[in-house]
């Protein structure tokens, strides 16, 4: 086990610190997404891309050519993706002049199970 990081050890910067290059952004997601039956690997990759985006209160606005970027999925297949996120209670959206308003949700079925 390690006294003290390793010298090449960027954690602090690129865990803690927000305007980081997109290819150093950490995103998390509820466990319950997880555990969510419902949700292809698909719906999940684009669920955790648009978390990378995410500010404090859910919202992102990202465009389907960079999620695409990231998740190497195509740009009708991540539109796909977010409508069975929003129909599952994962998502919010409203459409934009070119691309979407996201906010990140958790259903209430799981909700419940928080309390």
């Amino acid at each position: 086990m390690l006294d003290t990081p390793p010298k090449n050890n960027r954690t602090k910067e690129t865990w803690f610190f927000p305007g980081i290059k997109d290819k150093e952004k950490y995103a998390c997601i509820p466990q319950y997404a997880l555990l969510d039956d419902r949700l292809t690997h698909e719906q999940l990759k684009v669920l955790l891309a648009l978390s990378c985006f995410a500010n404090h209160t859910g919202e992102c606005h990202p465009k389907r050519k960079r999620i695409e970027e990231l998740t190497n999925i195509s740009e009708s297949h991540v539109s796909r993706a977010t409508t069975k996120l929003v129909e599952y209670g994962w998502l919010q959206k409203k459409p934009l002049v070119r691309n979407c308003k996201y906010w990140l949700m958790v259903p209430d079925c799981f909700r419940e199970l928080g309390n």
